[in-house]
């Protein structure tokens, strides 16, 4: 097994470089000039021309992609074009927040839809069911981005459960025993628009999994010994049926990364979706080389994390 997961982030390496070049040619196809986000509107050509020079934007194609691929190599992504802070810097201090979001949106979305699925599956083809599994569709294909800005109007803005973004107040500064549950309530609304939005994902597959593996013969045998339904359910169907969710767990990494790039941009959540967003509209490209091989990284990661704990949970899934 230890020789697998060796070769599953040895294969990290490929994709994220991949990746990183897909990323040069979509920035180098967008409009505009980094240079000239950085200089007086009324400078001279000169001076364009001098500060295309400094950024290296005078080089050839051919030799800036060169540069780029060496630099995803090496993780040395230099200084940011913006505010020549150094890239890694600028990723040392947004990654935690993505971290700590997407960690406590799964949770979220995992906990809701494995209850979900338990109580769909208690009562196949109930009224419960039918309703649930609705939920659950609707929730699935609702854009994340409404789902959010709903609740900032209702939760936020109307009732006045949560503030509307950011990961401070205020007043939490001038009082220190305030500030972790001031940074708590502020992460609450974020993290619970997106494990709710990625709970119907979870509830429907976890669901046909739990009714799937009612239907097996070891199940069978315990109802015939006497156990109830619920029992069957929760003792026997839950724990063998529990290995095919996690490894929806994988591939719902770049599910949340994803989600979690519009999620702080609309509640101004200072992690890699804010900083990735705002390095492409400025046209940043070590920001956001960087950005994206951290991201391609964490997903692979995340992935081999999942395989390896549906194989511990069993033994005969293996690691891939």
């Amino acid at each position: 097994m230890i020789a697998r997961i060796h070769l599953r982030l040895l294969a990290a390496i490929p994709i994220a470089l991949a990746v990183s070049a897909l990323v040069f040619f979509l920035v180098e196809a967008s409009p505009g000039d980094p240079s000239l986000l950085l200089l007086d509107p009324n400078a001279s050509p000169h001076a364009n021309d001098a500060q295309r020079a400094i950024l290296g934007l005078d080089r050839p194609v051919a030799e800036r992609f060169g540069i780029w691929m060496r630099n995803t190599l090496t993780l040395d992504f230099g200084r940011s074009f913006v505010d020549q802070v150094p890239v890694r810097d600028k990723i040392a201090a947004a990654l935690p927040s993505t971290l700590l979001l997407s960690s406590v949106s799964l949770a979220i979305a995992f906990g809701l839809g494995l209850a979900a699925a338990l109580a769909s599956a208690s009562r196949p083809r109930s009224a419960l069911d039918h309703v649930l599994s609705a939920i659950a569709l609707v929730l699935q294909s609702t854009p994340i981005f409404w789902l959010a800005w709903m609740a900032i109007a209702w939760l936020a803005v109307g009732w006045g459960w949560f503030p509307t973004g950011g990961t401070v107040s205020l007043t939490s500064t001038l009082e220190p025993g305030l500030h972790l549950l001031d940074r708590l309530h502020h992460l609450a609304l974020p993290a619970l628009v997106l494990g709710v939005a990625f709970a119907g994902e979870v509830s429907r597959f976890a669901r046909g999994a739990l009714v799937d593996t009612l239907e097996e013969d070891f199940v069978r045998a315990s109802r015939a010994r006497g156990a109830s339904r619920r029992r069957a359910l929760l003792r026997h169907a839950f724990p063998a049926s529990l290995h095919s969710t996690i490894s929806l767990l994988g591939l719902s990494i770049p599910y949340l990364v994803g989600g979690a790039v519009l999620v702080e941009e609309i509640f101004d959540w200072p992690g890699m979706g804010r900083l990735l967003v705002g390095a492409m509209v400025a046209k940043d490209y070590p920001v956001v080389a960087a950005g994206v091989v951290a991201l391609a990284t964490l997903a692979v990661v995340g992935n081999l994390l999942a395989d390896l704990l549906a194989a511990r949970l069993d033994p005969r899934v293996g690691v891939p």
